[in-house]
């Protein structure tokens, strides 16, 4: 493996061919789709946590 990187990008692309088209990734879109996933989950999570907080305030056991 060289330090510039490219031998671990030749063994992606190589990877990337072996896949069938439709499962092949496309660089444009896989990166945003995943980050743009995780950070609506993240939002999900901190939707949670502060409607269970009010409830606790509202009601508390």
């Amino acid at each position: 493996m060289r330090v510039d990187g490219s031998a671990s990008e030749s063994h992606a692309s190589h990877d990337t061919i072996t896949m069938p088209p439709q499962l092949r990734p496309q660089p444009s879109t896989i990166c945003p789709y995943s980050e743009d996933r995780r950070i609506r989950r993240r939002r999900m999570q901190e939707k949670e946590i502060t409607r269970q907080r009010k409830l606790d305030i509202l009601w508390p056991l």
